[in-house]
């Protein structure tokens, strides 16, 4: 890539990816949440990093008052990670732009790409990089929820990240390795009637110009779809987008049965002990719109869940982290389109 053509890649990143901020303090109401996520696929390791903040809907919070959450897991011969809270004096966000700090780590967008510093408290994980964007940005506001305000997506699907990680005494160091970026806010509670799907792929060889994430937001049960998409990337352009009736799900009728499932914050383990996950073996996709066909299908390998108590009575909500990979072929626009690659794709549900 050029110095001009990264230039243009930084100024579409600063025009859509920029930290929102609650507006619960100055008249909006309650439940925001705000999140930037990060999936690295490095040579042997899979690394995810979450950055998020959601206004305390406690009652006797005062106005305004927000949680920080920091999320890490990485796979690295068996998964390990945890969440990390921090008080509001340790918390220094920039809005209007990506400048982060929870404590001492910190995640900013300068000089073109997203420098991301993380460790945890009580695990031996960090993780340092710099991850410059390949693709364009895309924006999808307003993705419909049924009980409350929108969703809004932000998505970078093919990022080059370079630096390291450490594992319990284990350094992997990774040089332009694939990765993936979104950024999601908006109003709602966790426990709520709402549920969501989403994953990305990345080709297994670099030299391969696909890129491709999809999402599918729905009803608790997962019996509505509120909304869904399937987004194809071509070098550094959206290629193609397919959405609602053009996106059409099959997951498979058996389930991923692990051992184990690791779970964080650990202590969540109580209230959500290990048993038989709803998380598919299989999903099958097809994407259709103007004469094109796009099949994609996600095998699982084993996954992690992120627990979080209900803001919305008794209970849990379990985030699903699921490793896998996806075989897309198909034809678009008179093209053949087909790669394999690795994946993550995410389960939000009861």
């Amino acid at each position: 890539m050029t110095a001009a053509f990264d230039d243009l890649l930084a100024r579409a990143v600063a025009r859509t990816d920029y930290v929102r901020c609650s507006p619960f303090g100055v008249g909006g109401v309650g439940g925001h949440k705000e999140w930037l996520h990060f999936c690295v696929l490095a040579p042997g390791l899979d690394l995810l990093v979450n950055f998020s903040l959601s206004d305390d809907v406690r009652a006797g919070a005062s106005r305004g008052a927000e949680h920080a959450r920091l999320t890490v897991l990485v796979h690295d011969r068996e998964w390990d990670g945890d969440v990390d809270t921090f008080s509001a004096d340790d918390v220094r966000v920039a809005a209007g732009r990506i400048d982060l700090a929870f404590g001492d780590e910190t995640c900013e967008f300068r000089d073109g790409a997203y420098h991301v510093r993380a460790w945890l408290r009580e695990r031996p994980v960090a993780v340092e990089f710099v991850a410059r964007p390949a693709t364009e940005p895309a924006l999808a506001p307003n993705i419909p929820l049924s009980d409350g305000p929108p969703l809004h997506w932000v998505v970078v699907p093919r990022l080059l990240a370079t630096e390291r990680a450490t594992v319990g005494g284990r350094t992997v160091e990774f040089t332009d390795a694939l990765a993936y970026h979104d950024h999601n806010w908006g109003h709602f509670l966790w426990g709520q009637d709402m549920a969501w799907e989403w994953g990305f792929s990345l080709p297994a060889d670099p030299a391969v110009p696909w890129s491709l994430a999809f999402v599918r937001l729905t009803n608790r049960a997962r019996t509505h779809a509120l909304a869904q998409g399937l987004f194809l990337w071509k070098r550094h352009r959206q290629h193609r987008v397919y959405r609602e009736r053009g996106v059409a799900m099959h997951p498979d009728r058996t389930f991923l049965r692990p051992a184990r499932v690791p779970k964080i914050p650990r202590v969540m383990a109580l209230l959500s002990p290990d048993l038989p996950t709803d998380v598919p073996r299989a999903v099958d996709m097809v994407a259709t719109g103007d004469g094109d066909e796009l099949r994609c299908r996600f095998d699982a390998v084993d996954l992690a869940q992120v627990v979080i108590p209900s803001e919305a009575g008794v209970g849990v909500t379990v985030i699903n982290e699921v490793r896998g990979t996806l075989a897309v072929d198909g034809s678009v626009g008179g093209e053949r389109v087909a790669f394999t690659g690795r994946a993550i794709f995410e389960l939000l549900g009861a």
